[in-house]
């Protein structure tokens, strides 16, 4: 039987964690303002009880990041493409919320689920277990790249439940 996903879109997705001085000291590190940030939010009709997304721009300052929240219940196929338009390249991850957590508290320790360094071009597709997770745009200087300008990037991301494994039994 196939379970309904429960996905808290993007667009209302949790925002959290902000700090105007990384822990380091000296360059900016802090969260985007979500509506500053996040424009053209269009859902995606995928047309089955097992999948959802959504597509938008997002645009950050140098020094800024933005982590989108969604949860899955049950074993799922995320897809995230699309472009970084202008200033490229950025950092992407997807963070647990505990991840998130940690990152947000000491940014000079990066432990992600899933990490796309230096990415222009946006073309992520891995299977992901249940859970409640953090999309992080990052145009910051702490990951790999080294931002350049306000970045902006066109995004798709796309989530596909798949069947529950079943269990052998004794």
């Amino acid at each position: 039987m196939r379970r309904r996903a429960v996905l808290a879109t993007l667009g209302t997705g949790v925002f959290a964690g902000c700090s105007s001085i990384n822990a380091l000291g000296g360059q900016k590190f802090e969260k985007a303002p979500r509506g500053e940030a996040v424009s053209n939010v269009k859902e995606l009709n995928l047309n089955d009880e097992t999948a959802g997304g959504q597509s938008a721009r997002v645009t950050l300052e140098k020094g800024q990041y933005l982590a989108a929240g969604f949860a899955w219940d049950t074993p799922f196929t995320m897809e995230i493409t699309g472009q970084v338009v202008e200033n490229g390249p950025i950092d992407l991850y997807v963070m647990t919320t505990g991840q998130l957590n940690k990152f947000q508290r000491e940014p000079n320790l990066i432990n992600a689920a899933h990490e796309a360094p230096r990415v222009e071009s946006l073309d992520v597709n891995t299977d992901m277990q249940p859970g409640q997770y953090h999309i992080v745009f990052d145009n910051t200087h702490l990951g790999d790249t080294e931002p350049s300008g306000t970045a902006e990037i066109d995004f798709s991301a796309e989530f596909i439940g798949q069947e529950p494994t079943p269990t052998p039994s004794e």
